[in-house]
């Protein structure tokens, strides 16, 4: 019977249970770990570009929302709808942009 490495740690797999591997699997060894060196990681943009696109989108859906005709505007009785909400003209008008807009 072989002789098993000493577990590294308090976690690791007791005797019994890598003899028992042997008889499943095949002969247990520790996994062998290669460290690789990664590229060069180049700094972050600053955020500030995407800041002021989000506030752009946000300004044309609110420009949108309060334009002085329907679907936008609905005179009714004696009250003033706007039925649809600057929030998913926002989610519109980002999706248009994003498709749109080069990147």
């Amino acid at each position: 019977m072989p002789a098993y490495p000493a577990p590294a740690h308090s976690a690791a797999m007791s005797e019994e249970a890598l003899r028992s591997l042997d008889s499943m699997e095949g002969v247990y060894s520790l996994p062998v770990v290669e460290t690789v060196r990664g590229a060069r990681v180049e700094e972050k943009a600053a955020p500030w570009m995407g800041y002021c696109a989000v506030a752009c989108v946000a300004a044309i859906a609110y420009a949108i929302h309060y334009l002085p005709f329907p679907p936008f505007r609905i005179v009714g009785g004696a009250a003033i709808r706007r039925p649809v909400s600057a929030a998913i003209l926002a989610i519109a008008v980002g999706a248009l942009l994003r498709n749109l807009a080069p990147m």
